[in-house]
């Protein structure tokens, strides 16, 4: 079981239940299937019909086929699990709020050794903050 869990920003969260990883799985699937019904019975009754099975085959760099079956399920995200989300994604927009902000300053002194007005590209300046112009 692998529990691996992606929040999929609709309100739903899919579970990667197994992961079977096999040289032959896309040619060897029978003798798979008991394993298969086995980890099906652990995905919780309410979500077995949004069960799916991803089946990701590939060439290695020395050409050697690999093949892995990912078993996963939708579940309605929990209170605690969007919340969680929301500060997740709060943070990144403060760190891209960062990113923007030294960006843009680098911009103005760029623009301030050629000789280029910020209006020019857009940029209104004020005390206190910058204006970004589309």
């Amino acid at each position: 079981m692998t529990g691996r869990e992606y929040f999929k920003g609709d309100g739903t969260v899919v579970v990667d239940v197994a992961k079977i990883e096999d040289h032959d799985v896309t040619e060897n699937l029978y003798g798979h299937m008991e394993d298969l019904r086995g980890i099906l019975d652990l995905i919780p009754a309410q979500y077995r019909a949004s069960a799916k099975i991803d089946v990701r085959a590939w060439n290695d760099d020395g050409g050697w086929a690999n093949s892995t079956i990912v078993i996963s399920y939708e579940r309605p995200a929990t209170s605690a699990e969007i919340e969680a989300e929301r500060a997740k994604k709060h943070a990144e927009v403060g760190g891209t709020r960062q990113w923007l902000r030294q960006n843009i300053e680098r911009i103005l002194e760029q623009a301030k050794e050629a000789g280029v007005d910020p209006a020019e590209l857009g940029i209104e300046v004020d005390e206190s903050r910058f204006v970004v112009r589309r």
